[in-house]
Parts: structure tokens; sequence; C-alpha cells
């Protein structure tokens, strides 16, 4: 039994009774749950540069090309292929998983620090850069507020102590 490549999920033997759609569907969880991304910048996956791994995660940037036409700004999920032997390939549609994220979804960009979430409003995918940005509009004295209401009740309670 093997595991998925981030969060460790259980993959079943793919010829047991209907255990490939199941594995397919950890998968995917394993990409999105994990919430990072390796890239944003390429439109077609030849140009990734390491090669990708199975289970990394990117974002299409804008228009798809080659193996990501179709992907427009969606999450791609790179799956293992296998051709004779351990070579992997990421040139058809077929090596990836593609989602398309709701209007709010954030992921974090590996490697650039920044979040990013997913905008229905302008098409594409946009840094947050403040808790405004979520779309609370909450400010730090807000939140710190509520944590403190939320920690008075819980020790009215009992809950915690204090």
């Amino acid at each position: 039994m093997s595991t998925t490549a981030k969060l460790g999920l259980i993959d079943f033997d793919p010829l047991a009774n209907g255990q490939d759609e199941f594995n397919k569907m950890t998968r995917v969880l394993d990409g999105l749950l994990h919430g990072k991304i390796r890239d944003k910048a390429e439109s077609d996956p030849v140009d990734l540069n390491p090669a990708p791994e199975a289970g990394e995660v990117f974002i299409v940037n804008g228009v798809g090309a080659g193996a990501w036409v179709g992907g427009d700004d969606n999450i791609a999920i790179a799956k293992e292929t296998v051709i004779g032997g351990d070579q992997t390939t990421w040139d058809s549609a077929s090596d990836w998983t593609f989602i398309t994220p709701i209007a709010g979804f954030i992921m974090y960009l590996r490697g650039f620090g920044a979040k990013q979430r997913y905008t229905r409003d302008s098409g594409g995918w946009s840094p947050v850069t403040s808790l405004a940005d979520l779309g609370g509009g909450a400010t730090a004295t807000d939140t710190r507020d509520k944590i403190i209401a939320m920690l008075n009740v819980m020790r009215n309670h009992g809950v915690i102590a204090g």
C-alpha cells in the first residue's frame, strides 16, 4: 500500500474493486489540503524547471498551453505517469488533474512568501496582502477583541483555566 506525496493519505491497490477512483480523490485532496503551490509563472508545463514531481501543485498562469490547454487559471496537480520503468512525463493533459477554484480559494505560493487567491471578479489569481483582502474587513483590534471574548466564555464555562 502506498501513500500520497504530501500528507501521506493511503493509496490502495488500483487493481482492486473501484480503488482507482478512490486514489484519484485522495491525490486531489492531498494537493488541495496541503495548500502549497510550487509555481504560477508558467502557462505550459514543458517550461517547468526542474520537472515536476508527482503530487506537486501549480497554478496555470493565464491561458494554458501544451498539456495545460483548457486549464486556464486552474490549479494543476501532477499525476505520476510511468512509462517503461521509472521515466515520468508531464507533456499531455492526462498527466495532470485540473481543479477550478471557487472565488476566495487561497493557496500558498512556495518560495515567494505571498499567499495567492482566486478572485472571480478579476478572472485570475491575486496576492492577499491583508485580512481585508479576505473579504471580512476585520482589523487587528476587531480580531483581538473577538478572541478575548471567546477566551472569557471558555474560562467562564471551565473549558480553560485562568
